[in-house]
């Protein structure tokens, strides 16, 4: 999801600058109720591969639309708010005594070693320091 997102960002950037019309993009409205609606997805769905244009057709919004009116809404774009659920989920099977190798495969990452740099990221230690504590 994170690269359907960059890229999507990257290539308005590409056609705003570029582009011989002017665009006019839609001010983001009241979609509270839809990005709700995006997060529960996400929430229930989040060891699965989650892609963008998969929850913004689930939504019923343009990809881009909908990652600006997600990204206002919620403050990170859903990429980074996919990656929050997962590392939420792996401290709680961490706390719950489970080996890393199977958190990491449990809560959606592609490998431990993923889910360690996330994990660091957000937590400010390793799943292994996590798991001493």
């Amino acid at each position: 999801m994170e690269c359907e997102s960059r890229f999507i960002w990257v290539l308005t950037q590409l056609v705003k600058r570029y582009s011989d019309t002017i665009t006019n993009e839609q001010k983001p409205g009241n979609e509270s109720k839809t990005i709700q609606k995006a997060r529960e997805y996400i929430e229930d769905s989040f060891a699965q591969q989650v892609g963008l244009n998969d929850l913004a057709r689930y939504v019923a919004l343009s990809p881009y639309y909908f990652l600006r009116v997600f990204s206002a809404e919620v403050g990170m774009p859903p990429h980074a708010y996919l990656e929050s659920v997962r590392i939420r989920h792996a401290q709680r099977l961490i706390r719950a005594g489970k080996s890393l190798a199977e958190v990491a495969v449990e809560v959606g990452f592609s490998s431990q070693s993923h889910m360690t740099r996330s994990f660091k990221k957000i937590i400010g230690v390793t799943p292994g320091q996590y798991a001493k504590d």
